[in-house]
């Protein structure tokens, strides 16, 4: 990871900021209450990744849980003035780390099949795919590609 940033476990203080960087991510975000209810989950694990000197600046996120040895990666963004420069990999091998951690046999996500910037991400951590999710995202309707990594 390039440069001085910073990852660590996002807070309910991170919720607007993170609401902001998905309406800039995504074409459908997630709310800020939504994501403020990911805070309120024991199961779930939320990182962000900063970056600046005084005055720190959102520049990634990573939200997932892990319940009965299974996990989850639920969303990972990187803001686009700090893409290709590391960060998702960075944010990404966090979140994997602290699953283990946590207990986590096999980490399960989406991706939308046209993202292959981001299915070479995965492809390249070792996640390798195991079903199709017809139609499961909506602006712009398009399939899922379920990918699936075991630890073990």
């Amino acid at each position: 990871m390039a440069g001085p940033f910073r990852i660590r476990p996002a807070t309910r203080d991170d919720a607007a900021a993170i609401a902001v960087a998905e309406r800039v991510c995504f074409s459908d975000p997630w709310s800020e209450d939504g994501l403020a209810s990911l805070f309120d989950n024991e199961t779930g694990l939320a990182l962000v990744c900063e970056t600046g000197g005084a005055v720190l600046r959102l520049a990634g996120y990573v939200f997932a849980r892990v319940i009965a040895g299974e996990a989850e990666i639920l969303n990972i963004a990187v803001l686009p003035e700090f893409r290709r420069l590391g960060l998702g990999s960075g944010l990404l091998g966090s979140a994997l780390d602290e699953l283990g951690v946590r207990g986590a046999n096999s980490v399960f996500l989406e991706v939308r099949e046209s993202n292959e910037e981001a299915r070479r991400l995965y492809s390249a951590r070792g996640f390798r795919p195991v079903g199709v999710r017809a139609d499961y995202y909506r602006k712009p309707r398009e399939n899922a590609i379920v990918l699936r990594l075991d630890f073990r």
